[in-house]
C-alpha cells in the first residue's frame, strides 16, 4: 500500500471514530437514557468516514486512469494556463468522480444502516439518483472555497496558529458546499434558502 493510501486509511478510520464518539457523547448528554445503537453508530461513522477520503481519493485514481485528465490537472496547477475554464472542468470532472465513490460505498451503507433502525430497507432508482445528486455541487463548493481560502492565508510556523487556519477553512468549505448546494434544496427538497443556510453546522 502507498503512503497516500496510508494516509487515507488513517483519515478514513479517526473520522469514523470521532463520529461513533460523537453520537455516543451526544446521546449521552441528551439525558434521554436511550441505549447506543452500536450497528448504527458503526454504519453513521462509516460513511462519514467515507465523506472524507473519497475527494482525494478520487482524484488520485482519476490521475492515475485517465491521461486526458493528467494533462488538465497540469494545467489547474499551472497558475500561467489555470483559466476559469480550466478549474471549472476539473472541480465539476472531480465532483462527479467523487459523489461516484461516495455513492457506491455509502448508498450500500445507509440500506443496511436501514435494517440497524428497524426500518424496512426499499432500493428504488430514484433515490440512488438523489443519493449521488447529493455528492455533487457539496464537492464543487468545497474545493473551491478550501483552494482559495488555503492560497489566501499562509500556514504559520506556530502550531496553534496552522490548527485554527486549517479549522477556520474547513468550516468555510462545509459552508460554501451547503451555499453551492442551495438549486439542489430548492428546486428539488422546496427547502427555504434561508432555513438551510441557518441549519448549516
Amino acid at each position: 500500500m502507498s503512503s497516500f493510501y496510508k494516509n487515507q486509511l488513517r483519515t478514513y478510520l479517526a473520522a469514523t471514530l470521532a463520529d461513533m464518539t460523537t453520537g455516543v457523547v451526544m446521546n449521552g448528554l441528551s439525558g434521554q437514557g436511550a441505549s447506543i445503537n452500536w450497528g448504527n453508530a458503526l454504519l453513521n461513522g462509516l460513511q462519514t468516514g467515507t465523506n472524507f477520503v473519497a475527494y482525494p481519493i478520487s482524484v488520485d485514481l482519476l490521475a492515475k486512469n485517465s491521461k486526458a485528465y493528467k494533462e488538465l490537472q497540469k494545467e489547474f496547477e499551472d497558475p500561467k494556463k489555470s483559466t476559469f475554464l480550466v478549474k471549472s472542468k476539473v472541480y465539476v470532472i472531480n465532483a462527479l468522480a467523487t459523489s461516484a465513490l461516495i455513492t457506491t460505498v455509502n448508498y450500500p451503507l445507509s440500506k443496511v444502516q436501514e435494517m440497524f433502525q428497524n426500518k424496512k430497507p426499499s432500493a428504488k432508482p430514484t433515490e440512488l439518483v438523489n443519493f449521488y445528486v447529493n455528492g455533487v455541487l457539496p464537492n464543487i463548493g468545497y474545493p473551491v472555497v478550501a483552494n482559495s481560502l488555503s492560497a489566501k492565508i499562509p500556514e504559520s510556523k506556530n502550531s496553534l496558529k496552522n490548527y485554527l487556519r486549517a479549522t477556520y477553512i474547513n468550516v468555510a468549505a462545509s459552508f460554501g458546499g451547503t451555499v453551492f448546494n442551495l438549486p439542489v434544496s430548492v428546486l428539488r427538497d422546496h427547502a427555504s434558502p434561508i432555513g438551510t443556510i441557518k441549519g448549516f453546522r
